[in-house]
């Protein structure tokens, strides 16, 4: 069961970005790489930062590549629509599990910020159920500023995404150089966010 939950992770993992539809960023763009890079190396994360336009929509969009362990994955993404004076940031999570379900919407950063939760997508994992129960998959985002991700480049950023369950606990570390890299990538989109990212299809979190 959990071989074929791992196989299929890869699968939900890449195809997050039907799950996201936004005016400024077209859902398709919300699929990050998935490299084999030194996460650590600011050069290697930088060459890894996927870079899309549409040209139709006018948007711009930057995603890093994937941190993740244990059914958890975890990508940078920033876009920026030519209309707009400002980019627009978000630390973006996928978690996949086999028992009952989490609702993560809740998060802090290791020196006590809340962070702004946005809940993407919520759903059972196709061809993940069986007679012991289902796996299920949850995606959501935290909207950050470029000023915070900078203000983290030399500690980094460490969060914790809790849900409604006693299991509901996700942590997880994104290192600085990591946000160093991503950020010298997404330069050409990156000016101060003031605004709110409010998702089509996504939640705001209580």
């Amino acid at each position: 069961m959990k071989t074929i939950i791992s196989a299929l992770f890869l699968v939900t993992v890449t195809g997050c970005a039907s799950m996201y539809e936004d005016r400024s960023m077209p859902a398709a763009s919300a699929t990050p790489t998935i490299p084999r890079i030194d996460i650590n190396n600011v050069h290697d994360v930088k060459r890894s930062v996927t870079i899309k336009r549409d040209d139709f929509k006018k948007t711009t969009t930057y995603i890093s590549p994937e941190i993740g362990h244990d059914g958890t994955s975890t990508f940078l993404r920033s876009w920026k629509n030519d209309k707009e004076a400002d980019a627009r940031y978000q630390i973006y999570v996928t978690t996949v599990y086999d028992d009952e379900w989490r609702f993560y919407d809740t998060a802090y950063d290791s020196n006590g910020n809340r962070l702004d939760v946005v809940v993407i997508d919520r759903d059972v994992l196709k061809g993940g159920c069986s007679q012991y129960g289902c796996a299920h998959t949850e995606d959501v985002a935290f909207n950050v500023k470029k000023e915070y991700l900078e203000k983290n480049i030399q500690s980094g950023i460490t969060f914790k995404l809790n849900g409604r369950t006693v299991k509901a606990e996700i942590i997880q570390s994104i290192p600085g150089s990591f946000i160093e890299g991503f950020l010298s990538a997404a330069a050409p989109v990156a000016t101060t966010t003031t605004a709110e990212i409010a998702p089509l299809e996504a939640k705001k979190a209580d």
